[in-house]
């Protein structure tokens, strides 16, 4: 390319201002920022929203520009530091799974995730919730990981009170808990942007923890329903912390009514509790909505299991009915069973039955 190194790096600046970056109105959340951008309380650069194939032809100029020019690339380098994502990850349209031989995904084909090991069940569910854009969208635009480290110090007292104590513990749980969704963002944002045919989540898998603080083995399969559990008490514990008005786990919460009928008089109790899933029985089961009525069918307790009902013990009926149901309703599929005959847990092939539910 003609001209010296000055004019590339002059050039270089004004592709990257006017195509690449744009600086919205701070209170704004439009934009690509939804997808890459992390906030700071300085500035607000963001990836703007541009098209993947024009994105595709702007990256390849960049790079033409900066090659053989250490003033170009000294530009480009300063220009992407303000971004957290890019300067400690890389960019996201080139940034893919190690092994993937820097293969590109097809023009309109998806981004998958590298599997570690035994991490398929992770790879799907995290798949599945970027798939819903109300999710995912809500996760991008909460905020996780954009609380600096001064936010999060706890008290420096010296004196070791129980207060204290779990003050400290709270402090380095949510560091824990904001660095696993942090990563979970940068997830999403390369589920979305990545030009590589596959993204590697190893950042994820280090980053997060089970319910009694251990961490993902990747080598070992994990329950599926239990990972997309423990991701929304993230979510949920965080929004907390930040005082989100609305948490973006709220999509999948839905109403339980537990309900205790006497059927040998007027007599009903009902109780109410959120749920965020609904694990049915498909063992014999042709269709969802067989499971679905077996769920809501209930149970007769009489005999010796009578309910003490207004100072009585009464025949009755206790059964859970859906009262409100969720934006996005997710049903666990109770694949597996124990066979008392074998004491081994046998896996129930339900390939294509619930297909034309959908």
């Amino acid at each position: 390319m003609a001209g010296g190194p000055d004019d590339r790096a002059r050039i270089l600046q004004a592709v990257f201002d006017s195509c690449v970056h744009s600086q919205p109105d701070v209170k704004s959340d439009a934009g690509y920022e939804q997808y890459a951008g992390f906030s700071t309380k300085a500035t607000r650069r963001t990836i703007a929203p541009l098209p993947n194939h024009v994105a595709r032809e702007v990256y390849l100029l960049l790079d033409v520009l900066a090659s053989g020019s250490g003033a170009a690339l000294s530009r480009l380098t300063r220009s992407l530091s303000p971004l957290p994502m890019l300067a400690a990850t890389g960019s996201v349209a080139t940034r893919g799974a190690a092994g993937d031989g820097g293969e590109r995904r097809a023009a309109r084909g998806f981004v998958g995730l590298k599997n570690q090991g035994a991490t398929c069940y992770m790879n799907a569910v995290l798949q599945q919730m970027f798939s819903i854009k109300t999710f995912r969208e809500s996760v991008l635009r909460a905020g996780f990981g954009d609380t600096q480290a001064s936010d999060m110090t706890p008290s420096s007292s010296t004196e070791t009170t129980a207060e204290t104590e779990r003050e400290r513990e709270k402090h380095e749980r949510d560091k824990r808990e904001d660095e696993a969704l942090r990563e979970l963002r940068l997830v999403f944002a390369h589920l979305h942007g990545s030009e590589r045919k596959a993204y590697d989540a190893m950042g994820f898998c280090q980053t997060f923890s089970w319910a009694d603080g251990r961490p993902i083995n990747v080598s070992e399969q994990q329950d599926a329903q239990e990972f997309f559990s423990r991701v929304l008490d993230l979510v949920h514990e965080r929004s907390k912390s930040l005082k989100l008005q609305e948490s973006p786990e709220l999509i999948f919460q839905g109403i339980l009514e537990h309900q205790t009928i006497s059927l040998e008089s007027e007599h009903q109790s009902n109780k109410e509790e959120r749920f965020y899933h609904l694990s049915l029985a498909v063992q014999n089961k042709a269709n969802l909505l067989e499971s679905l009525s077996l769920y809501v069918k209930g149970d007769v307790l009489d005999a010796d299991n009578k309910v003490m009902i207004a100072g009585k013990k009464r025949t009755a009926l206790k059964r859970a009915c859906i009262k409100m149901a969720p934006n996005v309703m997710v049903f666990h599929l109770k694949r597996f069973y124990t066979n008392f005959d074998t004491m081994r847990m046998v896996a129930i092939y339900i390939c294509n039955i619930y297909v034309y539910i959908y």
